[in-house]
């Protein structure tokens, strides 16, 4: 991972978009160690993760919880739902008074019953799974919740009705959210703003619908067209005509210049000295500005004038 610049607010949803191998989950996972990361700087709550002392660390996991992509994976089978979400409240030691209580209050909020306490996770199905994952993560009064593609593995009906939900606690208001969804459509109706991440480097941010309707990097223009729609005519995002074969470069290599130049159509476009600043310059964060809080880390962004 190099380059990745996020801010998250309270009551925000950021959504952190890219294909498979870009680095999302492991953005998430990075935040989630609350340790030193090898490069750079984390902080929680303007707190640097690398200062926390052990007791402070034990502390602060209390207001950063986790939501798998597989809520199973992370669900004890031995347990009832009740002592699932319980759990975290218990290692926070919250009086037991306050543990029911709490147990009865966010299982309701997710859309479950209060008897649903008492059965065992086998006997739910994977959207009413996800929901319990989301009842024990919420249960501590979280102030940054890490959701790692929670809908992908439902079908379309559950994944509208998790949405939902999703979208109901960014109204209350809730915890800041960082969201990580291969699902465009997931992300336009849930996220404030969005990053995109490619080989391990933020390419671009902003304001869903400005880098939804107007993308400025290359490789945020070739995820949107790769969107299937009804009506492509109705699209406003160009498609490139041509792409050249080939695909980015690893991290590592090529560091010196631009990582997807290698895959990008507009730099078969570009003259000799314009391709030589791609091929020697690392697009820098913010290489374009365009306004509060979106920028695009490209020498060429579409449609937009080059910043020299």
């Amino acid at each position: 991972m190099e380059r990745v610049d996020l801010e998250v607010g309270y009551g925000e949803t950021l959504a952190l978009v890219g294909e498979s191998g870009a680095g999302k989950s492991t953005t998430l996972l990075e935040v989630m160690a609350l340790a030193a990361p090898r490069h750079g700087r984390i902080e929680v709550l303007g707190r640097d993760v690398s200062a926390l002392s052990r007791a402070e660390a034990r502390r602060m996991r209390a207001v950063v919880q986790y939501v798998p992509q597989d809520p199973m994976s992370s669900l004890d089978p031995r347990l009832p739902v009740g002592d699932i979400v319980a759990e975290p409240l218990l290692v926070q030691r919250w009086p037991a008074d306050r543990v029911a209580a709490r147990v009865a209050e966010v299982l309701g909020l997710v859309g479950l019953r209060p008897r649903d306490a008492s059965a065992y996770p086998h006997r739910f199905s994977g959207g009413q799974r996800q929901r319990i994952a989301l009842a024990r993560a919420l249960a501590v009064e979280p102030e940054l919740l890490l959701l790692d593609e929670p809908v992908s593995a439902l079908d379309v009906s559950v994944r509208a009705g998790i949405l939902d939900l999703l979208r109901r606690l960014r109204e209350d208001p809730g915890p800041a959210c960082l969201f990580v969804s291969h699902d465009l459509g997931a992300v336009r109706h849930i996220a404030d703003r969005v990053a995109v991440l490619h080989s391990g480097r933020v390419v671009e941010t902003g304001g869903v619908r400005e880098v939804f309707e107007r993308p400025g990097h290359p490789y945020t223009r070739a995820l949107l067209a790769a969107v299937p729609v009804p009506d492509p005519a109705a699209v406003a995002v160009p498609t490139e005509s041509s792409v050249p074969r080939g695909g980015p470069l690893a991290v590592g290599e090529g560091a010196a210049g631009c990582r997807f130049r290698t895959c990008c159509p507009a730099f078969t476009r570009l003259e000799g000295g314009q391709r030589v600043r791609c091929e020697r310059e690392v697009p820098g964060v913010p290489d374009i500005s365009v306004g509060r809080g979106r920028w695009i880390a490209c020498h060429f962004p579409a449609g937009l004038v080059e910043r020299r």
